[in-house]
């Protein structure tokens, strides 16, 4: 596993953002984010997690269980007898084809739901939010 997060990268929903229940969360769902690109898991032990956010491992437990029960991510879980031996921590927002929009989405001020860009020519083009797109099937 590669102590190199900081060359990397994660990807974040805009739900995740705006979603005040995993506010603390949030890291260390980015964190997974980054370390399931190249196998589409993450497998990093709490220990790990933790020492990555400064965390203990307690804390990463109870987070892990919590994005859990929000349907953030999943674990699968390879047990010798009693003993769990390897676990994949899976994202389920790149397995959804269409990911839920917002019930009241928010642009970076707050005030209009549309993002607003200036071209080269200070013509404002607005952009329409790309609700149900698939992250998996994003290609471009």
């Amino acid at each position: 596993m590669s102590d190199n997060l900081q060359n990397g990268y994660a990807i974040c929903f805009n739900s995740w953002l705006f979603d005040e229940r995993i506010q603390n969360e949030l890291r260390l769902l980015l964190i997974i984010s980054s370390l399931s690109a190249k196998e589409g898991y993450c497998y990093a032990n709490n220990d790990y997690l933790a020492g990555k956010l400064n965390k203990t491992s307690v804390w990463v437990s109870s987070a892990i269980s919590k994005l859990k029960k929000y349907g953030y991510i999943e674990t699968e879980l390879q047990k010798f007898g009693a003993v769990v031996t390897n676990r994949k921590i899976k994202l389920l927002a790149l397995n959804n084809e269409e990911q839920p929009p917002l019930k009241n989405p928010l642009t970076a001020d707050k005030e209009n739901l549309n993002a607003v860009k200036e071209n080269f020519n200070g013509d404002a083009e607005i952009f329409e939010p790309p609700y149900n797109v698939c992250a998996r099937n994003n290609n471009n």
